[in-house]
């Protein structure tokens, strides 16, 4: 006995098709097109109980779950028409049917207040035709459809984020999620990690030019980084390892600078007040011994935060100048005159990037002015 691979995410159970040719029921089933699309109440449609027999019907209060945190379902139901008027029969979405039966009238108010979306077969559909589009739909669109199962994942994560601080929640969010969907804990992270891409990279998530695994090391990247990677798609019909790499170093290179820019500030003004707090007790009477002692420990304890502050700057300073020295190893160990103009062009695109960033709607001085200039006929004078 086979065992029947369940996806509640998709809101569907998906079976193999012992002996179909999928290109074929490709081809036929894009053949196939629905009259219209409706919005049908659930009093209005019918169980067809073939396929309530045929299909597993696990997991429905789950899949109800689900769908309440979503409030919408992500595939339409298929139904076609009965001889009585107005009712329908259900061709495709039992689960999602049967899940959506289980709820209160409230919850389905709330959830379907207009009814259920569904597309309605032409009366003159063959039945082989709708056989072929209910089994293609089962076998390909339901379980293979990564970007949009990752899609559902975010959105379940961030309902339930707003649950959990709004107190009407008090489990981990990750593990309620992998209760509801039946997936491991470990992938529902890589797909919440994966939330950050920029635009142009989501599009090529979905449109299957960029694999899930790129996508969970891209969007741990800054947005300059990620634009660099476009770039290099753009350029390359593709984004390798070492395009990534490159990206990250500089990437990490960019965060650790941010951060030093920020520990410098922390240490400077902690550096001000142990020095202002030391002078008040040193000109401090001594005969008040009582207020000695109280302001020479205010002064000990803000020159032990100057200390800790100077140690996470040092050590983000040491950090910074061992990254810079690996990437610059790296760009060494690159043999190729073409690999090598491809880093150059790809670390100043970034910095390029960077610095719009900066000086968007700050007023720039007529020196920094001339050097940009300046850079711009640096540019335009290579011979291309």
């Amino acid at each position: 006995m086979n065992k029947v691979k369940k996806d509640i995410v998709m809101g569907r159970s998906s079976h193999p098709l012992p002996s179909n040719n999928i290109s074929s029921l490709l081809e036929q089933g894009r053949k196939l097109d629905y009259a219209k699309t409706s919005l049908i109440d659930r009093k209005n449609i019918i169980i067809d109980t073939d396929n309530a027999q045929k299909y597993p019907q696990t997991d429905i209060s789950e899949l109800k779950e689900w769908i309440l945190y979503s409030k919408r379902l992500y595939f339409n139901l298929l139904v076609k028409y009965t001889d009585t008027p107005n009712i329908y029969q259900l061709v495709d979405g039992e689960r999602r049917f049967r899940a959506i039966q289980m709820m209160t009238d409230e919850e389905y108010s709330r959830i379907f207040p207009y009814g259920i979306n569904a597309y309605i077969y032409p009366k003159d559909t063959d039945p082989l035709l709708m056989q072929l589009d209910q089994e293609l739909a089962n076998h390909l669109q339901r379980d293979k459809n990564v970007f949009l199962k990752r899609r559902e994942i975010i959105d379940l994560y961030s309902h339930l984020q707003k649950l959990k601080q709004a107190g009407l929640m008090d489990d981990d969010v990750v593990s309620k999620m992998t209760h509801i969907l039946n997936i491991r804990e470990r992938q529902i992270k890589e797909y919440i990690a994966s939330a950050s891409l920029i635009p142009e990279l989501e599009a090529l998530l979905e449109n299957g030019q960029l694999t899930m695994k790129q996508a969970i090391r891209i969007s741990s990247l800054d947005d300059a980084a990620q634009k660099y990677l476009n770039t290099c798609h753009k350029n390359n019909g593709s984004i390798e390892k070492s395009d990534i790499t490159a990206a990250k170093s500089e990437s990490n290179i960019r965060n650790t600078e941010q951060k030093l820019i920020a520990a410098s500030a922390d240490m400077e003004q902690k550096k001000i007040i142990a020095q202002a707090e030391q002078k008040i007790a040193d000109t401090m009477e001594r005969n008040n011994s009582k207020h000695v002692l109280r302001q020479s420990a205010k002064a000990a304890k803000a020159r032990k935060n100057y200390e800790k502050a100077k140690e996470l700057n040092d050590a983000l300073l040491t950090k910074l100048n061992s990254q810079k020295a690996c990437l610059q190893k790296r760009n060494l160990d690159v043999t190729s005159d073409y690999e090598r103009a491809m880093l150059l062009i790809g670390s100043l695109e970034q910095s390029l990037c960077e610095l719009k960033n900066i000086i968007h709607g700050i007023t720039l001085s007529e020196n920094v002015k001339s050097r940009i200039l300046a850079l711009r006929d640096e540019i335009d004078s290579i011979n291309i």
